[in-house]
């Protein structure tokens, strides 16, 4: 069976790091504010916000949760390690206080672009956080200066209706991740592009039905799909056979 281990395993490395830069920004003084920084709306606490909490209300049925069921708990355990890399991606767009924000423009309502660039430096890594304001939209850039690393990150956008965003980790610069969020009309669905590896997961956040597919080298592999009473169905494409939970 293929499953998203396959992701965590190739992304190892990529994950530690994410999860040093969080612990990074957990460390940062809370007490060291900046007088730099204007009493004005600050982008860092619009951007990708309604995507940490979106993570956080996918959930699964609790009967489908509790079943011993072996296909019911192989969904369990896929949704736990998908919640699991995205949290950690999701808290690099926590800024800490003494961070500077240097701004490209002190009208943020203006019709004209407006960027923002928050600075900070914790532990040996040195952080810049680059965002812009457009018409419709929020695009953003992470780097880091570090013994290990130094460039690119992270970089992509969210539209201002929180209805779609785009992310492309950059990691250590060999390998990359692409996460595609939207939400409408409160279903959730979030693809996830691992070299070869695609996991689409797409969830009901009013009754917790939803239903996962994985690719791999574009072939659909395997479908989980549950619905609001903890049921649901497994299908191996491979061989063409589908099991109930």
């Amino acid at each position: 069976m293929i499953t998203i281990m396959t992701m965590k395993n190739n992304l190892k490395s990529y994950l530690l790091l994410a999860l040093f830069i969080a612990t990074s920004l957990i460390s940062c003084s809370e007490s060291e504010g900046n007088d730099d920084i204007e009493s004005s709306v600050e982008l860092s606490e619009i951007v990708m916000q309604d995507f940490s909490s979106t993570i956080n209300e996918i959930q699964l049925p609790t009967s489908l949760v509790q079943s011993s069921n072996q296909y019911a708990s192989q969904v369990n355990l896929q949704m736990q390690l998908f919640k699991g890399l995205t949290a950690a991606f999701s808290s690099l767009f926590t800024v800490p206080e003494n961070a500077i924000a240097a701004k490209g423009s002190s009208k943020l309502l203006s019709k004209s672009a407006t960027t923002q660039t928050y600075t900070w430096s914790a532990q040996g890594i040195t952080f810049n956080y680059k965002i812009t304001e457009e018409s419709d939209r929020y695009t953003f850039a992470y780097d880091i200066v570090s013994q290990e690393y130094t460039g690119s990150y992270l970089n992509g956008y969210q539209l201002k209706d929180g209805s779609l965003a785009e992310i492309n980790f950059l990691g250590t610069g060999e390998e990359s991740l692409k996460l595609k969020w939207t939400n409408l009309d409160n279903i959730a669905k979030m693809e996830m592009d691992v070299d070869d590896t695609k996991l689409v997961l797409e969830s009901n956040l009013n009754s917790n039905a939803g239903n996962m597919k994985i690719y791999e080298e574009g072939k659909l592999t395997s479908t989980f799909i549950w619905n609001a009473d903890g049921s649901g169905t497994y299908t191996d494409h491979l061989e063409n056979q589908t099991f109930t939970f």
